[in-house]
């Protein structure tokens, strides 16, 4: 636990950043957990710590390898017209398409590039 005191310019602050449910006032000092004393103290302005703020690792998630190949899972090429397609595979992968061609065509060029084909015009 630390003890955090708000030391901001308003008489009355709802509790926004930390989720803590507390309403702040100036000048009181309330002990909270290491976790929305950290959330408070990122507004240093308006909240400040009496004594020591106790250091806890927090273990962050490990990314999976996918993440990283997988940046282009939301992009939903059959919902494009053939202009966005020409127009995303150029400033996306850098590569000039023929608007001429069947939207069916571009789609499948257009997968091809995501999936990491190179594709020569």
């Amino acid at each position: 636990m630390t003890k955090i005191k708000y030391i901001g310019p308003k008489d009355e602050l709802p509790d926004f950043p930390s989720g803590s449910g507390l309403n702040w006032t100036p000048n009181l000092a309330i002990d909270v957990k290491n976790e929305v004393a950290a959330a408070l103290l990122v507004y240093a302005d308006s909240f400040t710590t009496e004594g020591e703020v106790e250091a806890e690792v927090i273990k962050q998630p490990e990314k999976k390898k996918d993440d990283d190949e997988d940046i282009f899972a939301n992009v939903n090429v059959l919902a494009m017209t053939k202009p966005v397609l020409v127009q995303y595979a150029h400033r996306t992968f850098g590569v000039a398409l023929d608007a001429n061609l069947k939207k069916d065509v571009l789609v499948d060029k257009v997968n091809q590039l995501i999936k990491g084909a190179r594709i020569v015009e």
